[in-house]
């Protein structure tokens, strides 16, 4: 682990360096929910572009919530928010019956049986166990590695999906990330990854490689004002959300767990309970700003562990980037056009940290065959989904669409097996 910096080491040009490193991170999967949903429900440009603005703030608001924490709401670890792809299919299937208010509405209603759960987490805290969460924490980095590979070559469906220039681009944007980390000393270390980021883009700018039109016509100033889009409530369309809360509550938990590993703490009940609270609080305001539920980014731990900076005021100026980028467009088209090869070969370090991080809590547990069952089923389904998505194509839509996500699929798995098999009986 790095050295820790000093809160006197924190300089205000330290702290925008160390926040844009955060957002690169999650800008990509923040825009690419609002991107996905919207084109699926047949909505314009302009709305579009609009739900991209209102992710990113939502996503700021939400980092807000999770990271200086408010009473008993917020986890109070450098956690960095966005929406999440977890709510993705639900927002289709829900927005193609009751529209795009429906969706918002319907997730708006659910999030209080994420409330619940935070409220009870006394109760069912032994349900989220370290092999529980380290389990949840190993898949979501191990799933979310194909997603940095179709970056690297060049970003899933693209004409030019895995064509040489791409992959080097991304080798040689990872190269730079781990010379610096492994070679550079002091402030320069910790921000490899802004430094690889920023060494991609020059690369690219004069292969021709970055689209600077989308530059050019993107507006300076764009408010998404709050309830433009009026939430309509329907009980059916909050029922497919609430399965998302419930899963994404074993996530949030996972991730609570890990972060305060890496920050070198042992989260407490409050901490687990604070970050599910943040977490629903959260998407519910979300609703209310236009946007779908967020979610603290498990792409932040994978950074965090590889920066060694864990101070909270890193989270907060993300967050305050996120909104500045929602309220103007021109700065956020400039992130918008990054070459994904660029993103991809940061990816990779990136994600590998956050899988690192499940098998660095699983280290800690005495897995007896109880334990190596509930481990080795669990992610054989969440890895089987990852790699076979079709094997849900014959189920009922709602079923399939709940758990569609590898990792909803695993931590159920994992939940369900940890509750299910007896604790008494154990052979090492």
């Amino acid at each position: 682990m790095l050295k820790v910096l000093a809160q006197s080491e924190l300089t205000p040009l330290r702290l925008i360096a160390l926040g844009i490193q955060h957002v690169l991170a999650l800008f990509a999967g923040t825009v690419a929910v609002p991107l996905i949903v919207a084109g699926a429900l047949g909505m314009s440009p302009a709305e579009t572009a609009f739900l991209v603005s209102a992710a990113l703030v939502a996503g700021g608001v939400a980092t807000f919530i999770h990271t200086p924490g408010f009473g008993p709401v917020g986890s109070r670890l450098p956690f960095v928010c966005g929406t999440d792809f977890t709510f993705v299919g639900h927002a289709i299937s829900v927005g193609k019956v009751y529209g795009f208010s429906g969706v918002l509405g319907g997730a708006m209603l659910a999030s209080l049986v994420e409330v619940a759960i935070g409220l009870c987490y006394r109760y069912v805290k032994r349900f989220f166990p370290p092999l529980v969460s380290g389990t949840v924490v190993l898949l979501i980095g191990l799933t979310l590695m194909p997603v940095s590979v179709d970056w690297a070559a060049g970003g899933a469906g693209a004409a030019d999906y895995g064509a040489p220039r791409n992959l080097l681009l991304a080798l040689f944007v990872l190269a730079v990330i781990l010379l610096i980390s492994a070679y550079a000393r002091g402030f320069l270390q910790r921000v490899a990854v802004l430094l690889g980021f920023l060494a991609g883009y020059v690369v690219a700018l004069p292969l021709g490689w970055v689209d600077l039109s989308v530059i050019d016509n993107a507006r300076w100033v764009a408010i998404p004002w709050p309830l433009t889009i009026k939430p309509t409530f329907h009980l059916a369309a909050a029922l497919p959300f609430a399965i998302a809360y419930m899963v994404t509550s074993i996530e949030t938990a996972g991730q609570v767990f890990a972060l305060a590993e890496v920050c070198g703490e042992k989260a407490d009940e409050s901490q687990v309970r604070g970050g599910i609270l943040a977490d629903a609080v959260a998407s519910g305001l979300a609703g209310l700003l236009n946007a779908l539920p967020t979610n603290a980014f498990s792409q932040n731990i994978g950074l965090v562990k590889l920066t060694g900076v864990v101070d909270r005021s890193v989270a907060a100026t993300a967050g305050a980037l996120c909104v500045v980028l929602g309220l103007c467009p021109k700065l956020g088209a400039v992130v918008a056009v990054m070459p994904r090869p660029v993103l991809g070969g940061a990816g990779l370090v990136m994600f590998g940290m956050v899988a690192v991080a499940g098998i660095d809590m699983l280290r800690r547990v005495e897995l007896g065959t109880r334990e190596m069952l509930v481990l080795a089923v669990s992610l054989a389904i969440g890895m089987a989904i990852a790699v076979r998505p079709e094997i849900l194509s014959k189920l009922p839509q709602t079923l399939a669409t709940a758990l569609g996500s590898p990792i909803t699929a695993g931590a159920l798995a994992a939940f369900v097996l940890n509750a299910l098999l007896g604790t008494r009986e154990r052979s090492d």
